[in-house]
């Protein structure tokens, strides 16, 4: 479950993150302090829940909770002001919960009680959830259930290897920027990228592989089976039977520089 926590008073918005944690310790917590920064991560990451300051200087949490609609229709939103008038409002929004500030555990577990839109977690079927193969000795490639992923972009394959390559280390967009294009800012494209990975992911069922945070991602190890994974953990068998990592990326020169010395001294 992944819940948005929208405050641009610093004290409030650790507050509101301090009461999720112990109201809903499973979830993935994602707060800020500036709403356009929200409203561009929620461009790629799907949410359940938002809790929403409604008085804030750059946007009010109304217009906010609009935007946040239109990209995802049962979300639950949920405000969190100092403010009763806006009630009204809130209930015309069809909002999920109205909380009074200060917030507290008791009003946010309430609040979770009686949401407008019931949460599923999809852990609770773990045995629908596809298997994902990563292979980086030959040509890179990602399996899902067996069948190569396909994306809008091709790049989008090499922004996957290079997370794969990281082995779960956060990557920020600067250096994933500067590996996969070395000079030339392409913040924009990578944005894209970013996007076209996460709706793939998504659209495959397997979005969960991936750490998302703004301005950064992280391949998260223990989802994917990978044959590179299991060599760095020295696997038996796989030392005999190793080929040309990632060959079709220049980038993964130092790593193949790094197995050919291992092999020789095997």
């Amino acid at each position: 479950m992944n819940i948005l926590l929208v405050d641009d008073e610093a004290l409030l918005l650790a507050k509101l993150k301090s009461c999720a944690e112990a109201v809903i310790p499973e979830a993935n917590l994602f707060p800020f302090s500036k709403a356009s920064e929200a409203m561009e991560f929620a461009k790629t990451t799907k949410f359940e829940i938002a809790f929403l300051d409604i008085n804030m200087r750059t946007i009010s949490g109304l217009d906010m909770a609009v935007k946040l609609q239109e990209l995802y229709p049962t979300i639950n939103i949920i405000f969190c002001t100092g403010y009763s008038e806006y009630s009204m409002d809130a209930l015309n929004l069809h909002c999920s919960g109205y909380i009074l500030k200060p917030v507290t555990e008791e009003k946010m577990l309430d609040a979770i009680k009686h949401l407008r839109y019931p949460v599923e977690e999809k852990a609770d079927a773990p045995k629908d959830h596809p298997k994902v193969k990563i292979q980086c000795f030959g040509n890179f490639d990602a399996l899902i259930d067996g069948a190569s992923i396909t994306s809008k972009y091709e790049k989008t394959r090499e922004l996957l290897a290079y997370l794969v390559d990281r082995r779960g280390s956060i990557c920020t967009n600067a250096e994933i920027s500067a590996v996969l294009w070395e000079e030339d800012d392409h913040s924009s494209y990578l944005k894209s990228l970013r996007k076209d990975l996460v709706h793939t992911l998504e659209d495959l069922g397997c979005e969960d592989i991936l750490d998302k945070q703004w301005g950064k991602l992280a391949i998260i190890p223990d989802r994917v089976e990978c044959d590179y994974f299991d060599w760095c953990k020295n696997k038996e068998g796989y030392r005999e039977h190793v080929f040309e990592y990632m060959s079709q990326y220049s980038w993964a020169e130092y790593v193949n520089a790094q197995i050919a010395n291992e092999l020789s001294d095997y």
